[in-house]
């Protein structure tokens, strides 16, 4: 589990742009199903062992490890967004007409809705 981190992690520090935003948003899936899947083998091995192994095995920083790698995937997912010529240029047109403050808000929503469609499990609830 922490060299499948690890090789997200690395997959990380490339450039948001170069990635794009489906693999982003596949990261936040991975990660949040790695997360739940983890928390129910770390209870069911724990439920298995002796109290004296029990308290030698740490699957908290796995388990954390992946919520980690799927909150930087999402905040990399939104930085795509962002940069996108489209939606820059978007933006740009609402704040000159002096409605961003109108219409920003909708358009934020619009923007996250589409993250959370992309992203099934909705990562970012856990970071609200």
């Amino acid at each position: 589990m922490n060299e499948f981190q690890a090789a997200q992690r690395k997959r990380l520090e490339e450039p948001a742009a170069d990635i794009g935003l489906e693999p982003f948003c596949a990261m936040v899936n991975s990660n949040y199903k790695c997360h739940e899947l983890a928390l129910e083998l770390s209870n069911s091995v724990m439920e298995a062992l002796t109290p004296y192994y029990a308290e030698q095995v740490n699957f908290e920083d796995t388990c954390k490890g992946f919520l980690e790698v799927g909150k930087e995937a999402l905040s990399q997912a939104v930085e795509v967004i962002f940069e996108d010529p489209g939606v820059k240029e978007l933006i740009s047109k609402l704040y000159q007409k002096g409605i961003l403050l109108m219409h920003g808000g909708a358009f934020s929503q619009a923007i996250f809705g589409l993250l959370l469609v992309f992203s099934e499990h909705g990562l970012s609830n856990h970071y609200v």
